[in-house]
């Protein structure tokens, strides 16, 4: 499991072309390859949509459903949805 941190909640607005982005910055908490959890979180960067709200303080977790099988077969991160983060799975996994 991911584990994401939301310690900010700017978004942060730009557009390149004709193509216009809403972000807001996180960290996530990841499992090295083998399978232990990396004690340094990395910054990343969220993609909202267009008038969606900037999630709120907190930790957060990846839902099932921001998954989804791609014409080839394979599995690929589609839109992301955060869920609020239960402190009992992190210690669990």
């Amino acid at each position: 499991m991911i584990k994401v941190d939301i310690n900010d909640e700017t978004i942060n607005y730009s557009k390149r072309g004709d193509y216009e982005f809403w972000e807001q910055d996180a960290w996530a908490t990841f499992y090295n390859r083998e399978g232990k959890l990396d004690p340094h979180p990395q910054k990343v960067t969220i993609q909202l949509q267009k008038d969606q709200p900037a999630h709120k303080l907190g930790s957060y977790q990846i839902h099932p459903a921001s998954f989804y099988r791609n014409r080839f077969g394979n599995i690929e991160l589609g839109r992301l949805v955060l869920v609020p983060h239960k402190a009992a799975d992190l210690k669990a996994a």
